[in-house]
């Protein structure tokens, strides 16, 4: 059966009860899974446990947990306790951040962030899986032993992959990849990267579960839709390189120039910059029949895991953009 996720919008307007309801209303009408940033929105794990407690069946995952703002024990007992509390439901999405939000924002060093993450999910793998850790590695050396015992001996790690390399990646280490801000057609590329990984390594590429994050809108206004895609996008394009790389080898190379005017401070030039086609690409806009027949694009091209990823026009529109999604699972 094909699977559904959603993601709670990035916001800070929303009381708890208020995210509480769209949890259980997510997991009332089937959606497969409900994910939640780091990023200034709340801590992950103790709204998603929250979640846990009103929810019976959908899945819950940070998307993704950053490995530089939390030492892997702790991270670990972060995600034992909330599959603990769900018993079972739980999905540790993990990346590395980025340079920007993890030294400008947190105050801390961003370096080999790669090698960081093999050993950092060795760490949690030992941890989860036989419910102590000793380690010595390159970039850390420790050992732990919680009093608590683990729900389960194996919690579903999940990478954010966006190109060849952090796919292999995936495919050779991850349990599933959850990316964003792709085309139908990089998606595609990069079920094929992953899969391609998880063989190259000698595992099943069935076992390895591929989902992206789609920013959608469900509107009848399409030009205020791809406006504030555009808006949106101009922020990642300009602030994180790696977005910036990704939209021109999506074949957008608007996004360099708009990056550079956001870089400058002219946020509004940057947002104009990027064009319809970058928008109507990279999101789904449109009434609730286009919408669903953009997400069946994305399952065409291959991609296993859709998740939605609500847009509202402003804060104080959240949580009815988020609920407006919700019959997308129609």
């Amino acid at each position: 059966m094909a699977k559904l996720g959603i993601k709670f919008p990035d916001t800070d307007s929303l009381p708890i009860e208020d995210t509480l309801e769209m949890a259980r209303i997510a997991d009332a009408v089937g959606f497969d899974s409900l994910w939640m940033s780091d990023y200034k929105s709340g801590d992950p794990f103790a709204v998603l446990a929250a979640c846990a407690v009103v929810t019976e069946r959908i899945l819950l995952a940070p998307g993704v947990a950053v490995i530089f703002n939390r030492a892997p024990t702790t991270l670990a007992m972060a995600a034992a306790s909330v599959d603990t509390i769900s018993k079972g439901r739980f999905i540790l999405g993990i990346g590395q951040g980025h340079r920007a939000i993890v030294e400008d924002e947190n105050g801390l060093t961003f370096d080999n962030a790669t090698e960081r993450m093999v050993e950092y999910t060795a760490i949690i793998r030992a941890l989860i899986r036989d419910g102590e850790v000793q380690h010595r590695g390159r970039y850390y050396t420790l050992g732990y032993k919680p009093w608590v015992k683990m729900y389960r001996d194996h919690i579903p790690i999940w990478y954010p992959p966006m190109f060849p390399a952090s796919a292999a990646r995936t495919g050779a280490l991850a349990d599933g990849a959850v990316a964003t801000q792709l085309t139908a057609a990089r998606a595609g590329q990069l079920v094929q990267w992953v899969k391609r990984g998880a063989a190259e390594a000698g595992r099943d590429p069935a076992e390895v579960e591929v989902g992206s994050y789609l920013l959608t809108v469900v509107t009848d206004d399409k030009q205020a839709g791809r406006a504030m895609v555009k808006r949106h996008m101009a922020w990642y394009v300009g602030t994180f390189t790696r977005y910036e790389n990704l939209m021109a080898k999506s074949g957008f190379e608007e996004a360099g120039v708009a990056a550079r005017a956001w870089r400058v401070g002219d946020q509004a030039r940057a947002a104009r910059l990027l064009s319809d086609e970058l928008a109507d690409s990279v999101a789904i806009i449109g009434d609730i029949d286009e919408c669903r027949g953009r997400i069946q694009e994305y399952r065409d091209a291959g991609l296993e895991h859709p998740i939605i990823y609500p847009m509202p026009m402003t804060e104080r529109e959240t949580k009815r953009a988020f609920l407006d999604a919700v019959q997308l699972i129609g």
